[in-house]
């Protein structure tokens, strides 16, 4: 029998510097944490599809360093955020 364990959610929140951060939450933490990407300073964007598409580079990453996860983008959350 495999393990299955609650996907990691990300988010895109707005943020005072370029207007949206990347954000996630893996399955075992509590507090929501900022996308860090090797070829960026900063995870910040002025696009909500930009912030988007550095989550799914970000979920892509871990998939292949750390195994099975799952990314999952809220439309509610999305929509909140605009």
């Amino acid at each position: 029998m495999k393990l299955r364990f609650p996907p990691t959610r990300y988010r895109v929140v707005r943020d005072q510097y370029l207007g949206f951060t990347a954000e996630y939450r893996p399955w075992w933490s509590l507090v929501w944490m900022e996308c860090d990407l090797e070829f960026k300073s900063t995870n910040t964007s002025s696009t909500l599809e930009d912030a988007r598409r550095i989550c799914a580079n970000h979920a892509r990453r871990r998939r292949h360093a750390a195994g099975q996860v799952v990314a999952q983008f809220s439309a509610r959350e999305l929509e909140a955020q605009q």
